[in-house]
């Protein structure tokens, strides 16, 4: 792509000798500008695939914080579950004593 570019620069810098300075500063652009366009689209590629891993790892921590959310509610049910026991434990003897 760049190389078709370049003849049609030489061929126009061989036409006149006055222009060939303005004709070559030209051509130099038109070419950095081409090499920053490809730079920028691959920037943007990397720049969508971070976004992209920055979703999935706050997608990740989301889970990660609902699920020790979850544990400390069952961790709680479960122990309300054991002292509930250990306390109707502790009552049978004394309904079982006589008036």
């Amino acid at each position: 792509m760049a190389s078709s570019n370049k003849s049609a620069c030489s061929v126009r810098m061989s036409r006149s000798s006055g222009s060939a300075v303005s004709t070559a500063y030209a051509c130099a652009k038109a070419e950095a500008a081409k090499v920053r366009a490809s730079y920028a689209t691959k920037e943007a590629q990397l720049k969508v695939e971070r976004a992209q891993s920055e979703l999935e790892k706050a997608k990740i921590e989301a889970i990660l914080e609902v699920i020790t959310l979850q544990k400390e509610a069952d961790a709680a049910v479960a122990e309300a579950q054991v002292l509930e026991e250990v306390e109707a434990t502790q009552e049978e003897p004394e309904s079982r004593k006589p008036p």
